[in-house]
C-alpha cells in the first residue's frame, strides 16, 4: 500500500533520552536564525566601532560629555555670582537683553503680587507693593532691591527668590525693575549703608539660603484626626480662608485650582495629585517648612502654629 503523501513527515527523534523522554530533532525557524546572525554581526561591528576605533563615543565618553554639559549649565546658572554693586546693576538695566530676560522672570514669578505693570497688588489682600512709586520699604538702591529679591522679607509675605532664580536671573530681574523706574520720581525709604552694600554680594550666591527663610521646625503635637476635625469647624475654616486669600491665592488660584497664570510655582490643591503627601500632617508640614526648590516658602514664621492649622483645615475642607 502506498504511503499517504498528505501526511506530514515527522522530524527524526534524537537518540538520547532523559527520564524516558525523547525529543524530536527539529530545526530552528529561519526567522530566529536570521535574528541571531544579525545580532552576532551587529555585536562585532559595535565592538569595532566603539572600542577599537575613535569613531564612536563609549560609555565613559558619554559620561564625560554629560558631565561637561552639567558643569556648563551650572556655570551659566551661577553666572553673575561674582561681586555686584549699584553701578554694575544700573549698567545691566541698560542692557536690552538682560532687561527682556528679567521681564520674563518677573512675569513668571512676581506679577501676581506686584501687578503686570509693577503697580502693586492686582487684588486686595495680596502681599505685594508697587515697585514704581516713590516709596521703598527696604531701600531703593540697586543692591538693596537685589538683596530683597534674593533674601526675601518673609514677615511681609515676600519669599526668598535667590535659591529659586540663582544669581544671574536675580540680577536680570533687578535690572528689569530698575529699567521701569521713573527718573522724575525721587525715591524714599531706608538709606543704603556701606555695611549693607558690602554684604549684598554675599547674599547673591546660588547656594545661599538666608536664616530667615530656612525651614522652621514645627513644635505642634497636633494629629491627623485633630486637623480633620478642625476642617469641619466653620470658624477655623473661615480663618484659614482669609489667610489663604492673603498669602496663597497668587500661586494656587482663588479656588485652589492651581496657578492662575503659566510659570507660577503653585500647584492645584484640589486634584488627586499631591507632590508631598495628602495626609493632613503632610499638608501642614509643607505649609510650615516649605519646599524652597519648588518656590514654596516656609510660612510658619508668618502665620504661626495656629495659622498653619487654619490653612490646613481650609485646604482639607475643599477636598472633593
Amino acid at each position: 500500500m502506498d504511503t499517504d503523501k498528505t501526511q506530514p513527515i515527522e522530524d527524526p527523534i534524537r537518540p538520547h533520552s532523559f527520564d524516558g523522554i525523547q525529543e524530536y530533532d527539529k530545526a530552528l525557524p529561519n526567522w530566529w536564525l536570521f535574528t541571531f546572525y544579525i545580532t552576532f554581526v551587529f555585536s562585532i561591528g559595535y565592538w569595532i566601532y566603539y572600542h577599537k576605533t575613535d569613531m564612536g563615543v563609549d560609555q565613559i565618553g558619554e559620561y564625560e560629555a554629560n558631565l561637561a554639559r552639567v558643569e556648563a549649565a551650572a556655570a551659566e546658572f551661577n553666572k553673575g555670582a561674582a561681586e555686584v554693586n549699584d553701578e554694575s546693576l544700573l549698567a545691566l538695566s541698560q542692557d536690552p537683553e538682560a532687561v527682556a530676560a528679567g521681564q520674563q522672570h518677573y512675569m513668571s514669578n512676581c506679577f501676581p503680587c506686584h501687578g503686570a505693570e509693577l503697580q502693586g497688588p492686582p487684588a486686595p489682600g495680596l502681599p505685594g507693593v508697587s515697585l514704581v512709586d516713590a516709596e521703598w520699604l527696604h531701600g531703593h538702591q540697586p543692591t538693596r532691591i537685589l538683596a530683597t529679591i534674593t533674601d526675601g522679607v518673609l514677615e511681609k509675605g515676600m519669599p526668598a527668590w535667590g535659591p529659586v532664580l540663582g544669581p544671574k536671573r536675580a540680577n536680570e530681574l533687578t535690572a528689569f525693575i530698575l529699567s521701569k523706574q521713573d527718573p522724575n520720581i525721587t525715591p524714599t525709604g531706608p538709606s543704603e549703608t556701606p555695611a549693607a552694600n558690602a554684604a549684598a554680594p554675599a547674599t547673591n550666591a546660588a547656594t545661599a539660603v538666608p536664616p530667615a527663610t530656612a525651614p522652621v521646625a514645627s513644635q505642634s503635637n497636633i494629629t491627623n484626626d485633630e486637623l480633620v476635625a478642625l476642617s469641619q469647624d466653620p470658624a477655623v475654616v473661615a480663618a484659614g480662608q482669609t489667610r489663604y486669600q492673603t498669602l496663597c491665592v497668587a500661586c494656587h488660584g482663588v479656588n485652589l485650582e492651581g496657578p492662575p497664570a503659566p510659570g507660577l510655582p503653585g500647584v492645584s490643591l484640589v486634584d488627586a495629585e499631591w507632590l508631598h503627601g495628602n495626609e493632613p500632617l503632610q499638608i501642614r508640614g509643607t505649609i510650615v517648612n516649605g519646599i524652597i526648590e519648588k518656590g514654596m516658602v516656609p510660612w510658619l514664621a508668618v502665620v504661626g502654629e495656629d495659622g498653619a492649622n487654619e490653612l490646613t483645615a481650609f485646604i482639607l475642607s475643599k477636598q472633593p
